[in-house]
Formats: C-alpha cells, sequence, structure tokens
C-alpha cells in the first residue's frame, strides 16, 4: 500500500482506484498495454517502471 498512501495520503482510495490508473498510464505510455515492456508488475513487491535505455539493452534485436 505503499504507493498508494504516497500519491494519495488519508483519501479512502483501494485498489481498485491503483489498477485503473496503472491501466490507463499502460494505454498511454504502451505499444501492447496487454503486454507491458515499461511499466511492469512484480506480483506481491509493485511496479517497475523501465527506461528506454533500459529496454534497448534487454531487446537487442527489437527495433523502436
Amino acid at each position: 500500500m505503499d504507493l498508494i498512501d504516497t500519491v494519495w495520503g488519508d483519501s479512502h482510495v483501494g485498489l481498485d482506484n491503483l489498477y485503473v490508473y496503472i491501466r490507463r498510464i499502460r494505454e498511454k505510455i504502451e505499444d501492447d498495454p496487454k503486454n507491458p515492456r515499461f511499466l511492469i508488475t512484480h506480483h506481491g513487491h509493485g511496479y517497475e517502471l523501465r527506461t528506454y535505455e533500459i529496454q534497448k539493452k534487454e531487446n537487442k534485436n527489437y527495433h523502436y
């Protein structure tokens, strides 16, 4: 709940709201939001925002 607490503070916001916002962000930044490359979910741990440079190093054969 650290992300929810940091972003929304004492507001009554649940995980469903977080999932909606993550989905909306993915729709804006990902080519294929259902198979994200930049905003990654680590179940039980949180989220990772990968940079273009990290993606480029991990997928050397991928053409941007």
